[in-house]
Parts: structure tokens; sequence; C-alpha cells
């Protein structure tokens, strides 16, 4: 069943090596103690889409899967996920977009 609430992070990191240890070795294991989360997959941008590409958005993207999203970013726990390493990839990026999204509808499998 899809989620009710995802989370989606667009980031373009100034150090792509630094970016993907940061998340490999401590973003993932933080973000399985906030209490409502279920779990993550990540994009690297792949090849435009002709004529419906404008601009340059950041090259990676993940989504987060969540039971609430207000709940999730309220939390104490989620407060825990701000160590020095995240807030220099944070306070690095080229961009860094954060967006919560609400299921309005599911078809399909």
């Amino acid at each position: 069943m899809p989620p009710k609430f995802i989370v989606t992070v667009e980031v373009e990191p100034l150090d792509d090596a630094d970016y993907d240890a940061w998340y490999r070795e401590e973003h993932l294991d933080a973000l399985h103690k906030v209490p409502g989360y279920c779990r993550s997959q990540r994009y690297k941008l792949g090849p435009p889409v002709p004529k419906l590409t404008m601009g340059d958005p950041p090259r990676y993207i993940a989504v987060h899967e969540v039971d609430d999203v207000n709940k999730w970013f309220s939390g104490p726990e989620h407060a825990a996920v701000w160590s020095d390493w995240t807030k220099k990839q944070v306070g690095e990026a080229k961009a860094f977009v954060v967006r919560g999204w609400e299921k309005v509808k599911a078809v399909g499998f």
C-alpha cells in the first residue's frame, strides 16, 4: 500500500563523494530512529526529458516514506538527525530543497 505521506529532498552537493559517504554511513541510520519513518529511496538524475526539462535541477533526490509529515519533522528524534556532518552537507550544498507531500489518490499495483 502506498504511504500516506512522502518527503522529497532534492540535493546538488558540493562534493559527491562526501555526500554519498554521509548518506550511507550516517544519515540513513539516523532516519531509522525517527518515529513514523518507513523507508527511503535515492535517485540520481537521469537524462533530460526533451522539451520538458527546464533549467538544471539538482542531480540527486531522496524519497522518504513517513506516517505523518508534521509529526515526523516536529519530534525530538528528528532534531537528532542534525549532526555536524548533516549541517555541513546542507550548508555546503548548491541546492537543498525539502518538500512534504500528502497522497491524493493511488491507482495500479
